[in-house]
């Protein structure tokens, strides 16, 4: 997934099951196809079939060391959510959602989405599988 023609979604990684009180990570690689005009938020949520969030991180992606208006075409860039699982986390099924947004915007203004292809494919969020809660 491209992320208004400047960021691509390189890869991913996520836990398939994971124990309700367990920490995990959600691991994206991010890859500039230009300089980013501004500093945006990535975000990786945990949204059930209810289309509630159980859980959530939103932080720049390379951390304060990097900001997204230095990076330049090509650069890459790994970027790691740690989740502490809440004991009281209902079991089942969650998609995990991942965009990225204008982090003055504080997640109101999320970038669009297209494909390889240029064509649009999605709301500002795209889904990077599912991971199942446990007991």
């Amino acid at each position: 997934a491209q992320f208004a023609g400047v960021i691509q979604l390189q890869q991913s990684g996520a836990p398939q099951s994971v124990a309700a009180g367990s920490t995990f990570t959600v691991t994206l690689l991010w890859q500039a196809l230009g300089t980013p005009a501004t500093d945006y938020t990535s975000f990786v949520h945990l949204i059930g079939a209810d289309g509630q969030q159980l859980i959530g991180s939103d932080h720049a992606p390379a951390g304060d060391r990097l900001p997204t208006r230095l990076w330049r075409a090509n650069d890459q860039i790994v970027d790691q959510h740690l989740f502490s699982l809440p004991a009281s986390a209902s079991t089942g099924s969650y998609a995990v959602w991942v965009g990225l947004y204008e982090s003055a915007s504080g997640g109101s203004l999320r970038l669009p989405i297209s494909d390889a292809a240029g064509n649009p494919s999605g709301d500002g969020v795209v889904q990077i599988g599912t991971i199942t809660v446990s007991r």
